[in-house]
């Protein structure tokens, strides 16, 4: 299966899901900066809301949603933070990438920071992260053109791509809108038979975050070690 279509398609399927300690879960949206030895992105600053919203159809019938809003920034040297946000839009855990891939991670409630260096590579997701669905071959990429989005041109496209099971078969189909300017996913929706997810942009401005937001607050204490 192409790679770059298990990226977005992970990226929906997983978006839902609660953000985990792991550092790494701050570049899903954001995907510039990262340990991983990723591309970085420098001189284009911005400050955006992140919303991802899974509906699903249960099998009585019910519908079940799960929504989550964290808030992003990058500065103009490439730093990314990413803030998780409670219900009542309070930060409860923030996720620093510097630009040579160091990660701060920050625990608001307790007053703790964690400090990670770039060790070693993320490791690639693989076609078996997606298994057991048995794939048919890649369908071609269907181009949607470009439209405007918070302010800037995306480029969106949508893959129809067959899924079969144990169980039959179904479709998922993956619509993706990208600002290239900002190297930033602004909107990708998956859809199935028992429901959809999906992950947009909003609130988006360009220029430069507050410096202070990516750099530990001098009261917070190290978090002990495990």
């Amino acid at each position: 299966m192409n790679k770059r279509f298990i990226a977005i398609l992970l990226a929906g399927l997983l978006s839902a899901n609660a953000w985990s300690a792991d550092a790494g879960a701050a570049l899903s949206a954001d995907r510039p900066a990262a340990p991983a030895g990723r591309p970085l992105i420098a001189d284009q600053p911005y400050s955006a809301t992140h919303t991802s919203t899974m509906r699903r159809q249960q099998r009585d019938g019910a519908e079940s949603a799960h929504r989550t809003v964290t808030k992003l920034y990058r500065d103009s040297a490439g730093r990314v933070r990413r803030d998780l946000l409670d219900g009542e839009g309070n930060p409860t855990r923030s996720f620093i990438i510097d630009t040579d891939g160091a990660v701060i991670v920050l625990d608001h409630r307790n007053r703790l920071v964690t400090r990670r260096t770039a060790k070693r590579e993320v490791p690639v997701v693989e076609v078996a992260a997606v298994a057991p669905y048995n794939a048919e071959a890649m369908p071609p990429v269907e181009s949607l053109g470009e439209r405007d989005i918070e302010g800037v041109t995306a480029t969106g496209e949508r893959t129809r791509h067959r899924i079969k099971t144990a169980a039959g078969s179904f479709e998922i189909v993956t619509e993706s809108w990208t600002s290239k300017e900002l190297g930033l996913t602004l909107h990708v929706r998956n859809s199935d038979p028992k429901g959809e997810s999906v992950i947009a942009i909003s609130d988006l401005e360009r220029g430069e975050p507050d410096p202070a937001l990516f750099a530990a607050p001098e009261d917070y204490q190290p978090k002990p070690e495990a």
